[in-house]
């Protein structure tokens, strides 16, 4: 009788008390999760807003060497070829600033190139041939513009920077394109590699929709970035609780810095962290049902003791006379 009941005590206080500590112990990790979730995104945020600055450096000391181009003219009274003064200012303007890669120089009706590597002409035309007819409207002068490379559906795109350039007399004489070294984005992410190794995905975003690709991995490519995101998008968002995308505004420039952070180092923590509540949770189970089932025992044994008290003990029945 008193084994069945201490069964059910056991049972019961069993499931009582490791339900209030699984409960707690989830609780401990929602929390925790949200802690380590909020300071992930945070040091995330705070790479980015780096890296963000960092970039615009670059771009800066870029628009400040086209203010130092002049249009070559000839000052002496030998044979002047336009051609060659241009190639050699070029040359010196790649060889002083680590940050130029191509140059070109489009007048109303010559294109002068220079490439230190092959690079994509693939709407390069286009843009020259509408520099050309519209040279001395003065529209869309001082800009970074993209220009398509591969899949026109794809948005992706070249970036360079278009100057205005004006002879002495104030006069427009060309526009001056100026294609950044691939090096003003890899130097950047170079000190990160060891961090986030291939989590993090990094592109530049046009206010035309349009964006130039930096660092991505297959696996953010597979998840919709860049093309998911909007100039708009502000601060930073989810997706599927995978991925943490982040936009920061470029200061002065038509650009937005976009990164998408794989959140595999969080996973990581909160997999450590749940393997050690796991084991805390066993332990306490463990220790719970020793003590419960060492309680009831002792309970039941000495209830046993009572009750045989009580079965040995007969009371005697005194007879008296009856008046």
């Amino acid at each position: 009788m008193f084994r069945k009941f201490r069964a059910k005590i056991n049972y019961a206080v069993s499931i009582a008390v490791l339900s209030v500590v699984l409960i707690y112990l989830i609780i401990v990790f929602l929390l925790y999760s949200s802690f380590l979730r909020q300071d992930y995104l945070q040091k995330v945020i705070h790479t980015c807003t780096i890296l963000s600055q960092s970039v615009e450096a670059h771009l800066d000391n870029i628009e400040e060497s086209a203010l130092l181009f002049s249009v070559p003219t000839n000052q002496e009274d030998e044979v002047f070829s336009f051609h060659t003064a241009i190639y050699q200012t070029f040359r010196n303007m790649i060889s002083s600033n680590s940050e130029l890669l191509n140059l070109a120089f489009v007048t109303g009706s010559e294109c002068y190139y220079y490439y230190t590597t092959n690079n994509s002409r693939t709407g390069l035309d286009e843009v020259t041939g509408f520099l050309q007819k519209n040279i001395y409207n003065n529209i869309q002068e001082n800009r970074w513009y993209c220009i398509p490379v591969g899949n026109a559906a794809s948005r992706s795109c070249d970036l360079v920077y278009i100057y205005l350039v004006r002879d002495s007399n104030g006069i427009p004489a060309g526009y001056l394109l100026l294609f950044p070294s691939p090096s003003v984005f890899t130097e950047s992410l170079e000190p990160l590699e060891a961090v986030y190794h291939d989590n993090l995905s990094v592109c530049l975003r046009f206010d035309d929709g349009s964006f130039l690709p930096i660092q991505i991995s297959p696996r953010a490519e597979a998840s919709g970035f860049p093309s998911s995101l909007s100039f708009q998008t502000t601060g930073y968002s989810w997706s599927d609780s995978r991925f943490a995308y982040v936009n920061v505004p470029m200061k002065d420039f038509n650009l937005s810095f976009q990164a998408s952070i794989y959140l595999q180092p969080l996973f990581q923590k909160q997999l450590i962290m749940a393997a050690g509540l796991l084991v805390i949770f066993l332990t306490a189970a463990v220790g719970v049902t020793a003590l419960i089932r060492v309680y009831t025992r002792n309970l039941v044994s000495r209830m046993e003791k009572i009750s045989k008290k009580i079965e040995g003990y007969s009371p005697v029945k005194e007879e008296g006379d009856i008046s």
